[in-house]
């Protein structure tokens, strides 16, 4: 993925004005996220069938997953961009290590350094450079990281819903969450999915990962109306007056 540069101008020794590149605009969140996504689908380790969660939240932790990738495996994603401190990192391990069969770690070039070996131990490790360029550092181990039973992830109403009053084994929890994760994110999964079909992925397609995008867009075509709506009665307020 390239991102735009902006010129300037420099004098050289000559006393000539020239042209210079200026440093790249940084890339989002959400630019890496699609580059990620277009990568991993080109690679054949996602596919339309994969289930796509933005920003999603840990059970009852404060942690959210950049993504949550719902295949053959659950896959966390954690991206710490340029603009990103490493702060809660740790933290954020952790968390994804109770739940999540694997971790993707996404680190900018000038990260790599700063993370613990024990961290990169346990992650699939990605580089992203400054132009956007992916590259793949580290592969860990088969072995899925989970220690705590998918139960924890569910709400009430899932539990009720997917294990009833029974507290059942690993395997009915397991499924118990596949179940309602592809509930709760399988229909904008769908459509997200069908929106690249042919091409890849852009920052902006991650908008209809949103649960709640057509209820938003609902509210601001009605919204449009009746600023419209009003627009219409202030002319026609005017021109009686006028009359």
């Amino acid at each position: 993925m390239e991102i735009p540069r902006i010129s300037g101008t420099t004098t050289n020794d000559r006393g000539r004005t020239q042209r210079r590149p200026l440093p790249s605009t940084r890339l989002s969140e959400a630019d890496i996220k699609a580059a990620l996504l277009t990568e991993l689908r080109r690679r054949g380790s996602i596919s339309a069938k994969t289930v796509v969660a933005n920003e999603f939240r840990v059970g009852k932790t404060s942690v959210r997953a950049d993504l949550a990738l719902l295949g053959d495996r659950l896959t966390a994603v954690e991206i710490k961009s340029d603009a990103d401190t490493l702060k809660r990192l740790e933290r954020q391990v952790a968390a994804y290590s109770l739940y999540f069969d694997e971790l993707i770690l996404v680190l900018a070039r000038r990260h790599l350094a700063r993370v613990s070996p024990d961290l990169l131990a346990k992650a699939q490790v990605w580089i992203v450079e400054l132009d956007g360029t992916l590259s793949q550092s580290s592969v860990p181990g088969d072995e899925s990281l989970r220690s705590r039973p998918l139960a924890d992830l569910l709400t009430k109403k899932e539990s009720r819903r997917y294990l009833g009053t029974e507290a059942g084994d690993a395997a009915d929890h397991y499924d118990a969450f596949v179940a309602a994760f592809r509930r709760r994110f399988g229909p904008t999964s769908e459509v997200f999915w069908r929106s690249v079909s042919r091409r890849r992925v852009k920052a902006e397609d991650l908008h209809a990962l949103s649960r709640y995008r057509d209820q938003r867009l609902a509210f601001q075509k009605s919204e449009q109306r009746r600023v419209e709506q009003w627009s219409q009665w202030e002319v026609a307020a005017a021109a009686l007056e006028a009359a």
